[in-house]
């Protein structure tokens, strides 16, 4: 009886395929929608601890922006921002971040590796007194980065650098031009790597290379 149930079944399938087809459609629909709320309604639970969290670990304020939407790349996250801090004036500002996890490196390394695809990426990178544009806080205790994070440029993004130390120097930057590369927060090895190439606004091209706190 059974058998015959499911060949009757197949039988009409068989006969109707566009409507087959809509069924399993309009179930993965469904089940994508479902899954998008359930991650919205995290996100937006979990963004004030995140922003805290990870803001300890950059050693500066972050503000994250609101959730849009689960992509085929990542989590779709609005406008963010890396704002200064008391010992330098570096912050970064975004359009827009898509969210993604590597979970072979994350398996690898034992903790995760998240990497961000940034839209519309302006930097302002100001030296301090002592002469960094980024001050990192102690790898070890509170601090310490709680993941691997590499930030991509989905699009060029826009680069000033004002060289002249602390928060007196020229109104206008000394260096400005456009940035495609990546870089990457708590590295096991290295804690900050930058690695792309900026256009000058002045003309020429150069190639970035960093191991370490520029």
């Amino acid at each position: 009886m059974g058998v015959r149930i499911w060949l009757l079944r197949c039988s009409w399938r068989l006969r109707h395929p566009a409507r087959s087809t809509l069924v399993v459609v309009a179930v993965l629909l469904a089940c994508w929608l479902a899954v998008d709320l359930a991650l919205g309604r995290m996100y937006r639970t979990l963004r004030p601890s995140l922003e805290e969290e990870y803001g300890r670990a950059l050693g500066r304020p972050l503000t994250l922006g609101s959730y849009r939407g689960l992509r085929w790349s990542g989590l779709d996250v609005g406008p963010s921002r890396i704002l200064s801090n008391g010992v330098d004036l570096t912050q970064l500002a975004a359009d827009g971040l898509v969210v993604s996890v590597d979970l072979w490196a994350s398996l690898h390394q034992r903790r995760w590796v998240v990497h961000l695809h940034v839209q519309g990426l302006e930097a302002d990178w100001r030296r301090n007194a002592q002469g960094a544009v980024w001050t990192v806080p102690p790898a070890q205790g509170e601090g310490a980065m709680p993941v691997e994070l590499w930030v991509h440029t989905r699009n060029p993004a826009q680069f000033r650098l004002w060289w002249q130390p602390g928060a007196d120097g020229p109104p206008s930057p000394d260096l400005t031009g456009a940035f495609v590369g990546r870089m990457a927060l708590g590295h096991r090895q290295h804690d900050l790597v930058i690695k792309g190439q900026l256009d000058l606004a002045s003309g020429g091209r150069l190639s970035v290379g960093s191991r370490g706190v520029p």
